[in-house]
């Protein structure tokens, strides 16, 4: 899924990013930015915002290929 970057932060000298769908219409990244910049005390931007909790703890990466078949397996 290809996305864009958007800046949600209510002070333009200030870049807060997020990422959304690239195929989102104009009216959803409108909509879409207003939400996070109205619920932004609500959103950790950085791991500077969850003082106290390693991010070691709440990270997660999964790397895979971009053709190779994905398997799930059992808890």
């Amino acid at each position: 899924m290809k996305t864009m970057l958007v800046n949600i932060y209510r002070d333009p000298n200030i870049v807060e990013n997020i990422f959304i769908g690239a195929y989102c219409t104009p009216k959803e990244v409108t909509i879409y930015i207003n939400l996070f910049k109205y619920f932004c005390d609500v959103f950790a931007c950085s791991y500077k915002e969850i003082l106290g909790i390693d991010p070691n703890i709440i990270q997660n990466v999964i790397k895979a290929y971009k053709y190779v078949k994905l398997i799930l397996h059992k808890l």
